[in-house]
């Protein structure tokens, strides 16, 4: 059972994303409603994952990816970004994040989400 952190202003609109994490297995889901709130929780515990919504507190998914690398460069993270998939990636380049979501992230975004983390606890298996 893995622990997935969502950080958004916005909990409803990740509800049918919700459902595919607790579907699959019932990993345990929590949701922090600010950055601040974020912060304190990767100060105190490594998620399997951190999903960021778009906007949160007036920050950008990418802002609040760099301010999580400081302070729990442990979590694998996934933001919500509307960007093209060529502009996400170089503008969130370094940051470690795993999976970039769309808007309104359902369960099929959550089921890929929780086998890009399962791929990453796996051991890699040589020839």
């Amino acid at each position: 059972m893995k622990h997935i952190l969502i950080v958004t202003n916005d909990v409803g609109k990740f509800s049918d994303f919700i459902q595919g994490l607790v579907r699959d297995g019932g990993h345990i889901v929590a949701i922090a409603g600010s950055v601040r709130s974020a912060m304190e929780n990767l100060g105190e515990t490594t998620p399997a994952g951190l999903v960021i919504d778009e906007t949160v507190d007036g920050l950008s998914c990418l802002e609040i990816a760099r301010q999580s690398v400081q302070v729990n460069a442990m979590a694998n993270m996934a933001v919500v970004s509307s960007q093209s998939e060529a502009d996400f990636h170089d503008a969130g380049e370094g940051l470690g994040i795993v999976a970039q979501l769309p808007p309104l992230p359902g369960e099929q975004e959550a089921l890929r989400l929780l086998g890009a983390l399962h791929a990453l606890e796996s051991p890699a298996t040589s020839p």
